[in-house]
């Protein structure tokens, strides 16, 4: 198999022979979901926990969820890949066709792309983003392909030498990441925002905050202003690719020492614990 092949609808195809119809509804009204799962030595981590939210997502939203048995193709995507450390992203639109009321043909696409995963990697910079999200959007909450914020976001990001942007809401509190949840450490406390701030329920950020008990750490779930990330003692990012990732600076000033501090240290390993079903 090439590395760029892709599992679209039910089976495995080379990506330059993919083909969705021209008028798929997650082309045409961005009517669609995805979600990221990650594969480590051969196990979906955390299958039921990302899956559960994609089909919820379907039922809210009014897509009709995918049958296929996603946690077996993702594993076997990375097996073909031959990657024993991977991301899947699973794709599912709405179907071709209908006006903006839609609906479409049901069902819709079912798309499966494998990658390598990302990793903490060596110490973030991250950047406040100078547009904000949605306090009160219903869709904020679910992985929705409605993404052009976060490219921008991120685009800005790279543009000032950073690694990774976060987005406040239109309230000033801090949000989420462009594909990360966001926590700090300050005085000892695990902060991270909560989902009042309209926020998605990330898998791994609640993996954290699990670990973080389990620990014997208190966890503060609130609503805070971006100085908040700037005076903590630790950040740190989560999300299925990356697992447990520290934040070195933020907007251009260093947290703490800039290296990853003993908190995110400690969280790290209980997250990946957890994720490998131990």
């Amino acid at each position: 198999m090439a590395a760029n092949d892709i599992f679209l609808n039910e089976r495995w195809v080379p990506l330059p022979e993919a083909r969705i119809p021209a008028d798929d509804r997650g082309l045409s009204f961005s009517e669609g979901l995805f979600d990221t799962m990650r594969v480590r030595r051969g196990r979906a981590c955390l299958a039921a926990e990302h899956l559960g939210r994609l089909r919820a997502s379907c039922r809210f939203l009014g897509i009709a969820a995918p049958t296929a048995d996603l946690e077996a193709i993702a594993v076997e995507g990375a097996r073909r890949h031959h990657l024993a450390d991977a991301s899947a992203r699973m794709t599912v639109t709405a179907g071709a066709g209908g006006d903006l009321a839609g609906p479409g043909d049901r069902p819709g696409s079912l798309i499966v792309q494998i990658r390598p995963a990302i990793g903490p990697g060596d110490g973030l910079k991250v950047q406040i983003a100078s547009h904000r999200q949605s306090a009160t959007s219903i869709l904020m909450r679910h992985k929705t392909l409605r993404y052009l914020e976060r490219v921008m976001a991120v685009r800005e990001a790279k543009a000032k030498g950073a690694d990774e942007a976060v987005f406040l809401n239109d309230r000033g509190e801090v949000a989420e990441g462009t594909t990360a949840s966001v926590f700090w450490v300050k005085d000892g406390v695990v902060v991270t925002p909560s989902l009042e701030a309209n926020i998605l329920a990330g898998v791994t950020r609640a993996g954290a905050i699990a670990a973080a008990r389990e620990l014997g750490l208190r966890v503060d779930e609130v609503k805070a202003p971006a100085g908040a990330l700037e005076a903590a003692d630790e950040v740190f990012l989560t999300s299925a690719t990356r697992g447990v990732a520290h934040v070195a600076a933020v907007n251009g000033k260093r947290i703490g020492d800039g290296k990853r501090g003993e908190i995110t240290a400690r969280l790290a390993p209980v997250v990946t614990r957890m994720e490998d079903g131990g």
